[in-house]
């Protein structure tokens, strides 16, 4: 019988309200996903691939710094979640750096290559010789 390795937890947090976890929104980091649980009867639940992180930030309002917590943004190249966002947690500036050390590993494993360019933002392709000196 094969038996399937839960993923090891890294991180997890509720969106906090008021400074306290009182949502029914979880955030849960693991090795090489990010995922985003909402809900009390109806559950969703999304998932983002590590290694599909292309751009990392953090925001951080005046209300949200008197309380104690901040959000973070992540622009990734998954369909379902191109932007997402990880809002209202504890401590969001250590919790950026570990979804950023998370993230490179990913892409190091997975031997991914984030460009430049979005595929609709490349540079129109021209003639290298055009380029000669």
């Amino acid at each position: 019988m094969d038996h399937m390795k839960d993923p090891e937890i890294l991180w997890t947090d509720k969106k906090r309200f008021w400074g306290k976890p009182w949502t029914f929104t979880r955030y849960t980091l693991t090795e090489d996903t990010l995922s985003v649980t909402k809900g009390l009867l109806t559950v969703k639940e999304s998932q983002v691939m590590l290694f599909r992180v292309r751009d990392i930030s953090r925001v951080q309002t005046l209300g949200e710094r008197i309380f104690g917590v901040g959000t973070i943004i992540l622009d990734s190249t998954d369909v379902d979640s191109p932007h997402l966002h990880i809002e209202k947690v504890k401590d969001h500036e250590r919790v950026m750096r570990l979804i950023t050390s998370q993230v490179d590993k990913e892409r190091q494993r997975n031997r991914v290559r984030v460009g430049e360019f979005g595929e609709d933002e490349r540079p129109e392709a021209c003639d290298p010789a055009e380029h000669e000196a």
